[in-house]
């Protein structure tokens, strides 16, 4: 990959709080993106050839926690820090609650082909919304407290604060219990990547590290451990193999004929790109902030890096790394 960064046209159109979510939304052969954020704002914004600019802006009072977008259909659901979560029409702006959680969102997902929201929230709780004002719910509570989520059709990967992690298809909670598998890093889960072919999870910890799964078969119901590292450490001077280990807070993966990459943004600022195949490191950005999302495009060569507050000091609390909420993109 090349080491390029696209810059916003206009730093006053930059959230001013830490970015919560982000997705790619391309509509026809022009790429878009949208972010949330906790200064209670969704913004979209064009990526052009050498910056991007912001294109539409909705306001809200609360900090928002999660969302997903349709493009096609232009709608959004997003949540709020109280736990509502509404529906919004791009075009026309106007909006309507679709569910009132008791808790807040931690993850939102649309599944366009049932007209439906899961949601899963920062409790055990995942729920089925049907995309409607105050439409019908359903929901399932996992046995442990939910971390993180990853979600490639037909397929949800979930981690825990404990260390296990579930993969399951939504008709599973409504015929029985899904499968726990303990995390081989035996560390809380602190972000988690499905691939898209869903056989295999790579799951990021607290203490930063990274560990990529072969899911089971029928045949198997073992989890194989294929690659375990330390990603997100900062050595102490004259100190021999020891460091400061920061939680990684988002991880995600990249494509390309004949390669397959692994990215990851932690608390100590950096974002990294890991060459699975060949297992070394091949790029690296230091953002000065902590790294709070990173969202590789599915299929051009950009990656979208965000920073904000994750409350990182690193696992001794040695380290405070300055907090300023910024956006960049990688080529």
């Amino acid at each position: 990959m090349n080491r390029n960064l696209l810059h916003v046209t206009d730093k006053n159109t930059l959230p001013s709080d830490s970015v919560s979510c982000v997705r790619w939304m391309d509509k026809g052969n022009q790429i878009f993106f949208m972010i949330s954020s906790w200064d209670g704002t969704l913004r979209v914004y064009q990526v052009e050839s050498t910056s991007f600019k912001q294109v539409f802006i909705h306001e809200t009072e609360y900090p928002i926690t999660a969302f997903d977008v349709s493009a096609e259909k232009g709608k959004v659901v997003y949540s709020n820090l109280t736990g509502q979560v509404n529906m919004l029409d791009l075009q026309s702006k106007s909006e309507v609650m679709i569910h009132n959680h008791a808790v807040p969102i931690r993850s939102l997902y649309l599944i366009e082909n049932s007209q439906s929201a899961i949601a899963f929230d920062a409790d055990k709780m995942i729920k089925g919304i049907e995309m409607r004002e105050r439409g019908g719910t359903w929901d399932y509570s996992f046995r442990y407290t939910i971390s993180a989520v990853s979600y490639a059709a037909p397929m949800f990967a979930v981690g825990f604060m404990q260390a296990f992690f579930t993969v399951f298809q939504l008709n599973e909670l409504r015929t029985g219990h899904p499968s726990y598998f303990a995390n081989p890093l035996n560390s809380p889960c602190s972000a988690i990547q499905l691939s898209k072919d869903c056989t295999e999870v790579t799951i990021a910890t607290l203490d930063g590290r990274i560990c990529r799964m072969l899911l089971p078969s029928r045949q198997n119901n073992n989890v194989k451990s294929d690659l375990a590292f330390k990603a997100h450490k900062k050595d102490i001077e004259h100190a021999n193999d020891v460091g400061i280990l920061f939680q990684i807070n988002s991880i995600d993966f990249i494509y390309r004929p004949g390669s397959f990459y692994c990215i990851s943004g932690g608390g100590d600022g950096m974002f990294f790109i890991w060459d699975i195949i060949n297992r070394y490191r091949c790029g690296f950005l230091n953002m000065g902030s902590p790294v709070v999302e990173v969202k590789a495009h599915p299929i051009q060569p950009l990656v979208i890096v965000c920073t904000g507050y994750d409350w990182s000091q690193g696992i001794w609390g040695l380290e405070t790394i300055p907090y300023t909420p910024s956006i960049a993109i990688y080529v």
